[in-house]
């Protein structure tokens, strides 16, 4: 199929293949979705909605009767729920059906621990909450295989991390700055991106782009941060900074340009050195006239942007599109 949109492309681009006909090109090619592609989509969209649905419900009943239960019908409607939910899991464990109620089950576990926490008043910081929610279900997602629920604990993570230096926990002290938390998310990130690419070249366990995407645009979002503060601040240590930045933008170059092909990658790549170039630029240049720092700083945005723009396209011809 990819080969098909290839040589189409070129056709049409070409003027071999007249645009009028470019319908029925890709109805002969096999490229429009078959009737039975659009069932399949629409189960899997409708039944992620159902259970974002469902969630949502367990959270208005809560709140709109919150005052009429008691401290145990709370908690027996909240465990009745991940009952439920583990039971439905078991029963289509190898269905999407199965995957969504597992992933339900993680949410309710998490919901379990905040009100177990609310009503006991047990003392622990809040990092805990997230901590021991991600620890409870990574068993469940290890077993459940699902991509939903493996995000979930990558949320639950990144939100984890930040939570605990801020409350001034034993590990604090490692680093002389205050940064320790940006780049354990950078190294945490990015080794999960690296497991979830490898796992799904090995068996097929976690379909789909946007899990390694969500967790590339975590990673860097940490890494480019980091070495922004850097160039605005130069005398905190720009040289390592500089070096792991260009370190993973070159690993992000290599893997999706030359092994992975995914455009969404590179883009935020591009993105990311588009700013960091950008903001040195302007760094040295607001020292004089701030007329001349803004028209320079301008025109090297157009000029990044116009080869970006180019360079991508490029690399979308190149590579084959499923």
């Amino acid at each position: 199929m990819s080969l098909d949109k290839t040589r189409l492309r070129h056709w049409l681009e070409s003027g071999v293949l007249p645009p009028e006909h470019l319908d029925t090109a890709f109805g002969i090619a096999g490229i429009e979705p078959t009737p039975a592609q659009w069932r399949r989509f629409l189960e899997r969209f409708l039944l992620f909605n159902a259970g974002a649905l469902l969630l949502a419900s367990v959270a208005f009943f809560f709140a709109a009767n919150w005052d009429a239960l008691g401290r145990f019908a709370r908690f027996g409607l909240i465990e009745l729920g991940l009952a439920l939910s583990l039971a439905a899991a078991w029963l289509r464990f190898d269905r999407p059906a199965g995957k969504m109620a597992l992933t339900a089950a993680g949410v309710l576990t998490g919901v379990l621990l905040a009100y177990f926490g609310q009503t006991y008043q047990t003392g622990a910081d809040t990092w805990q909450l997230f901590a021991t929610w991600a620890g409870l279900i990574l068993p469940l997602a290890l077993l459940g295989r699902a991509a939903s629920l493996w995000l979930l604990l990558a949320v639950l993570v990144n939100v984890a991390v930040p939570l605990y230096y801020g409350s001034g926990g034993v590990l604090s002290g490692w680093f002389a700055r205050g940064d320790e938390p940006v780049w354990l998310l950078f190294l945490l990130n990015n080794a999960g991106l690296a497991l979830w690419e490898w796992k799904t070249r090995q068996v097929d366990w976690l379909p789909g782009r946007s899990g390694p995407r969500l967790l590339a645009l975590a990673g860097g979002a940490a890494v480019s941060l980091q070495t922004l503060e850097k160039v605005l601040n130069p005398d905190m240590g720009l040289l390592p900074v500089l070096t792991v930045y260009l370190a993973w933008a070159g690993a992000i170059l290599a893997v999706y340009r030359y092994r992975l092909h995914d455009l969404f990658m590179l883009a935020g790549m591009v993105f990311s050195v588009m700013v960091v170039s950008t903001s040195a630029l302007g760094k040295y240049l607001f020292h004089g006239d701030g007329l001349f720092a803004f028209l320079t700083m301008s025109l090297w945005m157009m000029v990044c942007s116009a080869a970006a723009v180019r360079w991508l396209k490029a690399v979308f011809r190149e590579v084959p599109h499923e």
